[in-house]
């Protein structure tokens, strides 16, 4: 669906940004503006190395989003935080579900991005990616959020492909006092917060949260009719940290969930209309318990040990119903005594029990599963081993990194993912790096063990009721319908190889530059392989089982595509951030990433791609103006621009540009009241869809909301 660009619109947004150009300093801005890009660039992080650096010091693509950063943004999901980061993929499919990857490969399923909160990875061994409507942390206990794009295998293991992704909660002891927010506006219908932190002895902390929200749903893109996706949730968490001085530090950590979501569910029949749209509703809840403890072993050398269990339910409605309980340890030891050398060892244990069954409320009894073979419970156990040195070469200057983890898993034994990084620093405000490293994905459950059911072909001659919301195949020339699914293969682990390299470069205390290139090359990519269809009941390959069979004893084809490892490819791009405060109150951030998708692929005969590389866009830009007015107000303007893309087969989605804005007005210095607006240039636009055709395609709807916050 086309939106034709508002100039008058986009220029009332540039004339809002000359004029905060143009403004007087007037009051000093607060401490976000205050900031200049020596102390940005030194802001400390932890997941480029698993130790504490400066960003200017990490041989790695870094983009860290700040509590401030947090604060002044209008997004209000961990999604919408995402989608100003440098090579980050965000897209809306319905109001909870998002396609987010890193560097290319996105979909619904996007299974090539590993996301930690506090460490804990939150990924789903079901189709290795992330529930994003299930990680409702609290934005206001967000210290940072980390961004590493390229490999990480080498310190977090499988699934770290393209990237890693660190939620970083805030300690209790910077947690304390209490803070209410309350907001409502036409899109987010409702939403409440309150934490509280406070001590709890000498050397204790805690704080608690609870919070909740109801969102509306989004909009048919064909029809412009409620999606019925409508979607609410409420999550409440606590935490405690205590130690005794310096030596040792403990935390205990928790959190509960529960959501129910709307989705616009197309379901496949076989019989008229073979496809039918069907609002249905998923639910889903989790806990988890996190428990670490740090120890400062000698003024050189500490120990870090983690453990958690993490709890989920969830039942997909014509999916999946699947509980799943995990449980990690993970110790790692920091060496700094042997000279010229920056040693961190680590090992890893993890158990994932599951136990699955189909997802049948709320839909037709005799539609099929899109996701079949899943029933019954497995044990998915895993073990691992890294090692990784930073060697100093010259002081000061140079310094290579060489590591390595060692992985096994049973059903794909024992993989090794190492890594080279120079750093090369001729000065304090240049900083230039170069890194080879190797990752891989390891299959999923439905990988090895499920079907996939992609579509229903409709037989010849029949006509779709809806065809403007059942996009999906077009129809061939079959006497019966034709089921499509993928499956019944064998699948190995995915493969990478990344050769990066780049620069940054802080021009003077109010401009920076952050530029990143990149090359991967895929070996033993995930496909799938066109094969003759057979009849049902029956069996027999087509057309002459048609034609042998007595007519109407075949009810249906089925073409089941088995899965594999059999080709790979390469995709390249490039990455810019650049951070600049032209004049006291205003600060400018810009963000821009470029990228080729797998053209030159080889595939074998009747071969394609699972992950459509097509899904990401070649083009995304995005520029953020934070404005004080004084010490009392502050305004953020984001405008931000995505290329097409081809999410599906069959379904193209228009490139489009918005805009979000964020105004702040603090009359007291415990009291805040803000209006926030997002997508603020179209009505509504499309944003991707499902890879798997399980969705009716639905357009975002500009959102404006206001939100109070008092801290007492």
């Amino acid at each position: 669906m086309k939106h034709p660009r508002n100039p008058r619109r986009s220029a009332r947004a540039l004339l809002l940004m000359a004029l905060a150009a143009a403004a007087p300093a007037g009051q000093a801005a607060q401490d976000f503006l205050d900031m200049d890009l020596r102390e940005v660039l030194d802001l400390e992080i932890t997941t480029a190395s698993r130790k504490p650096q400066s960003v200017s010091q990490a041989a790695a693509a870094v983009h860290v989003i700040t509590a401030e950063d947090i604060r002044r943004s209008p997004a209000r999901t961990l999604p919408d935080l995402l989608r100003t980061v440098p090579g980050l993929q965000v897209a809306s499919i319905t109001s909870s579900t998002w396609a987010i990857s890193a560097r290319g490969l996105n979909g619904r399923s996007a299974n090539k991005l590993l996301v930690l909160i506090d460490g804990r990875s939150v990924y789903s061994p079901l189709f290795s990616g992330v529930n994003w409507d299930a990680q409702d942390t609290a934005l206001e206990d967000i210290e940072r959020i980390e961004v590493v794009r390229g490999p990480g295998g080498t310190l977090w293991g499988a699934n770290a492909f393209h990237g890693v992704i660190n939620i970083i909660t805030r300690s209790a002891a910077s947690s304390q006092g209490t803070q209410l927010s309350l907001s409502a506006g036409n899109e987010q219908k409702f939403a409440a917060s309150l934490k509280h932190g406070g001590k709890a002895g000498e050397d204790a902390n805690y704080r608690f949260y609870v919070k909740g929200f109801d969102r509306d749903a989004s909009r048919l893109t064909s029809t412009g009719a409620s999606a019925r996706d409508d979607w609410r949730a409420a999550s409440a968490g606590a935490r405690l940290d205590f130690g005794s001085g310096d030596s040792n530090a403990f935390t205990i950590q928790g959190d509960y969930h529960y959501g129910e979501a709307g989705e616009p569910t197309i379901v496949n029949l076989l019989r008229p209309p073979y496809r039918q749209y069907v609002p249905t509703q998923t639910r889903y809840e989790g806990a988890n318990v996190v428990g670490r403890w740090q120890r400062q072993v000698s003024e050189s050398d500490s120990l870090t040990l983690q453990v958690f269990l993490d709890y989920t339910h969830r039942d997909w409605a014509a999916h999946t119903r699947e509980r799943r309980l995990t449980w990690d340890v993970d110790f790692q030891y920091h060496l700094r005594s042997v000279p010229r050398n920056d040693l961190i060892i680590g090992v890893g244990l993890r158990q994932s029990d599951d136990a699955f069954a189909a997802a049948t409320r709320g839909i037709p009894s005799d539609a099929l599963q899109f996701v079949q073979g899943q029933t019954g419970s497995g044990v998915q156990n895993m073990v691992s081993f890294f090692a990784q040195d930073d060697i100093t070469l010259l002081p000061d200057h140079l310094t290579l990194t060489l590591g390595a983890k060692i992985e096994h898993l049973p059903e794909t034994g024992t993989e090794v993912s190492p890594n080279v990084r120079m750093l090369w620093t001729p000065s304090a405000s240049w900083s230039f790096w170069g890194a080879v490293s190797r990752a891989v994905r390891t299959p999923s459950r439905v990988d090895r063990r499920g079907q996939v059911v992609a579509a229903v072909e409709l037989p010849a001659g029949f006509v779709l009721t809806q065809p403007e919301v059942l996009r999906g195949f077009n129809q061939i020339s079959s006497p019966v319908p034709i089921v499509l699914q993928q499956g019944s293969g064998h699948v190995d682990a995915e493969r990478v190889v990344a050769f990066e390299a780049g620069v940054k470069h802080r021009f003077s205390d109010t401009l920076s530059v952050d530029v990143a290139a990149f090359r991967n090359e895929y070996d033993r990519l995930r496909t799938a392989q066109l094969v003759p269809p057979a009849c049902a009941p029956g069996g027999g390959i087509a057309p002459a089982c048609l034609l042998n069979s007595p007519p109407g004893s075949v009810q249906y084809l089925i073409e089941n595509s088995p899965v594999g490892n059999r080709t790979d490819g390469y995709g390249h791009g490039v990455e810019m951030a650049i951070d600049w405060t032209p004049v006291g109150p205003l600060r400018l951030q810009g963000a821009v990433s470029l990228f080729k998708s797998l053209t030159e692929a080889n595939y074998a005969a009747g071969e394609f791609e699972t992950d459509r590389d097509s899904g990401t866009p070649r083009a995304q830009w995005s520029l953020s103006a934070y404005w004080n007015a004084g010490r009392k107000t502050d305004l953020m303007l984001g405008l931000r621009h995505v290329d097409s893309t081809s999410p599906a087969i069959g379904i193209d989605v228009d490139g489009y540009t918005e805009l979000d804005a964020r105004l702040a007005w603090r009359p007291r210095a415990n009291l805040e009241l803000a209006l926030h607006g997002r997508n603020l240039l179209h009505s509504q636009h499309q944003e991707y869809a499902s890879e798997l055709l399980d969705v009716a395609l639905t357009s975002v709807e500009r959102s404006v909301f206001g939100k109070v916050t008092l801290k007492f």
